[in-house]
């Protein structure tokens, strides 16, 4: 027993009774001994109710926030859509646009040239290992193409078609080697044949031989083709003259063409399927 009044259960059991003791003086002198036991109840559940209130707001908060992330994630959704939907739009744009610049070359073109018939294709296609830019286009033999056909747009010449199936052809450009079309120049009216270059095309150049030595050709003269073989009709402009020289035989020179025409880049062509 005697250690009993040693522990700490015994001082706390002390010190609650003095707070008690204290409480009851002052309500007695003050005459508010009735509302003591209601005041005791105050500040003993005090600290409890400002935690209860911290806890409840904080949740409140947080289902708050949760509220409003969930506002916020249906707008991103719809902002989402729309934009969708104004991509979508763009892009249809963008290709009504190419229609409509593809119908006035074409347009451009039968108006100079009414004997032409023509077929109108996309580029679907290029084969990444192709060193000169040969490409597939939509159309083929069902739409009246047939190998050998020359490849246009309305600037001038882009090449041959090699090869034509039912719904589908591949081109070969003017800078692939085996490309040989007879052309002259517009201003000495030298004759020649164009043909490609593996190390000019690397430049997306090709090159005109077979000049004759006392050739006049230079820098700046147009090419076009010669109509020579009904291969291709004449007056297809090919490419202006970057420069003239002799070649190693020294019998003839040949010329440094630049194409009028980005074989590399072009997406839409026209095929002459009759000239």
């Amino acid at each position: 027993m005697k250690d009993f009044f040693k522990t700490t259960r015994f001082k706390v059991i002390i010190c609650i009774v003095a707070l008690l003791f204290g409480f009851m003086i002052q309500a007695a002198y003050t005459g508010t001994l009735s509302s003591l036991p209601s005041k005791i109840i105050g500040t003993v559940t005090a600290p409890f109710q400002a935690v209860a209130t911290t806890v409840s707001g904080w949740f409140g908060g947080f289902f708050d926030r949760l509220t409003l992330a969930d506002e916020l994630l249906d707008e991103n959704q719809e902002l989402k859509k729309e934009i969708q939907e104004l991509r979508g739009q763009l892009t249809d744009l963008d290709r009504y646009k190419e229609e409509n610049a593809n119908y006035a070359q074409q347009l451009q073109i039968q108006q100079a040239h009414p004997e032409y018939k023509m077929v109108t294709a996309s580029v679907i296609g290029r084969d990444a290992s192709a060193r000169f830019y040969a490409f597939t286009i939509d159309k083929g033999t069902s739409d009246g193409i047939k190998n050998q056909d020359p490849v246009i747009t309305s600037d001038g010449l882009v090449g041959l078609v090699m090869e034509a199936g039912p719904n589908y052809s591949t081109v070969m450009t003017i800078l692939d080697p085996a490309f040989k079309l007879g052309v002259y120049t517009s201003q000495s009216r030298d004759t020649g044949v164009v043909s490609g270059d593996t190390a000019l095309s690397k430049e997306g150049q090709t090159k005109l031989r077979y000049l004759s030595r006392t050739s006049t050709a230079a820098e700046g003269d147009m090419v076009l083709t010669s109509g020579m073989g009904d291969i291709a009709p004449k007056d297809l402009l090919i490419g202006t003259i970057k420069s003239v020289k002799p070649e190693k035989n020294g019998i003839t020179k040949y010329a440094v063409l630049e194409p009028v025409v980005d074989v590399s880049s072009v997406s839409t062509v026209m095929v002459l399927i009759e000239h």
